[in-house]
Parts: structure tokens; C-alpha cells; sequence
């Protein structure tokens, strides 16, 4: 959603004729064999196109039009002759590509625009690095727990059957000692 604050990293419109030519162009991209990410955005064949498209960037949000998509995640992006695919990896949802179009004034805004994410994508990718050193490191310490974790991830199967037919039992014959020791009383 547009508001006063945003950080705007990008802006630009988009004439008929480079709106017709990006929907042809993303179209024949999707139409190509193999494997493609679906497109979040869906156009539809119109007789006429809008005069003029307002597209707009921001670090959380991409706008097309009347389009908008939230950047929840670090997204790919690729800079095609006439236009930025920006694909998205949520870890739950699967890959999907939000096409942008491109007029020919807004190609460097472009180049920044991808450079800019790819900087975000790679910051992100050295913090999930640092993220799995440290609980690798974590893991590989000699303690009690990860000792414990290691024995049960070896013999799986014995510390299941070792839970049910040794340490249940031991506990509930535990509490049965103790409500006789106790004297409780019988109802």
C-alpha cells in the first residue's frame, strides 16, 4: 500500500506501445519449454492499453500499475532487454516471478534496481552462512544435551523402545512406590 513515508528506490511510467511490447514480451518468456516460475501478475488481452503506467520500487513493495506485491523476501532479479523479473522463493509457497516493465529513460534506474537487490540478496545469503556456522558450532559442543541429541539421532529406534518400555514404566512404578510409601488413601 502507497503511504507518506515510503522509501521509493524507483520510479517510472510506461507509455501504450512499451506496455503492449512488455505484456507480448513476458507472455512468449512464459510461453518458452521448460521449467518457469508462474508469473504473480496476470495480464489480460485488451484492445486498449492504458496511456500512461505508473511503475514504482521500493525496498518492501513493487507497484505495476494497479498491481502491487509485497517483497517479503529477498528476491532475485534479472535485467531482460525491455524488463526486470523479480522471483521470489518464499520457503512455503514456491517460486514465483512478478515481471516488471521498462521504459527505455528508466534502464539505469533498472541497473540499480538490480544491483541494489542483488546486494540484499547476497547480505541475506551472509547472514544465513553466519546463521548455520554458529549452530554448527553450537551442535559441535560437548554438552549434555548435544551428547544426548546425538544418542538419540543415532539409535533412533532403541531410545523410542528405551521411552516406552523402560523409562514410562520406571516412572510410573516410581509414583506407585510413592503413593504406598505415602499412604494414600484408598477410595
Amino acid at each position: 500500500k502507497r503511504h507518506n513515508n515510503e522509501v521509493i528506490l524507483a520510479s517510472w511510467s510506461v507509455d501504450a506501445p512499451t506496455w503492449q511490447a512488455f505484456v507480448r514480451a513476458v507472455k512468449a518468456h512464459m510461453a518458452q519449454p521448460g521449467p518457469r516460475a508462474p508469473s504473480l501478475l496476470k495480464f489480460k488481452e485488451q484492445a486498449t492499453s492504458p496511456a500512461r503506467t505508473e511503475v514504482v520500487i521500493r525496498d518492501d513493495a513493487i507497484f505495476v500499475g494497479p498491481y502491487a506485491v509485497d517483497i517479503q523476501w529477498a528476491p532475485t532479479v534479472t535485467h531482460r532487454a525491455d524488463w526486470l523479473e523479480f522471483f521470489f522463493d518464499p520457503s512455503d509457497g514456491g517460486w514465483f516471478m512478478v515481471p516488471v516493465p521498462v521504459s527505455a529513460s528508466a534502464r539505469g534506474d533498472a541497473s540499480r534496481i538490480v544491483e541494489h537487490f542483488q546486494r540484499r540478496e547476497a547480505e541475506s545469503n551472509r547472514i544465513n552462512a553466519e546463521a548455520q556456522r554458529i549452530a554448527a558450532e553450537e551442535r559441535a559442543r560437548p554438552t549434555l544435551n548435544n551428547k544426548l541429541l546425538n544418542i538419540f539421532e543415532r539409535h533412533f529406534g532403541l531410545a523410542v523402545l528405551a521411552i516406552f518400555f523402560i523409562l514410562l514404566p520406571a516412572v510410573v512404578g516410581l509414583i506407585a512406590v510413592a503413593r504406598a510409601w505415602l499412604g494414600s488413601p484408598e477410595p
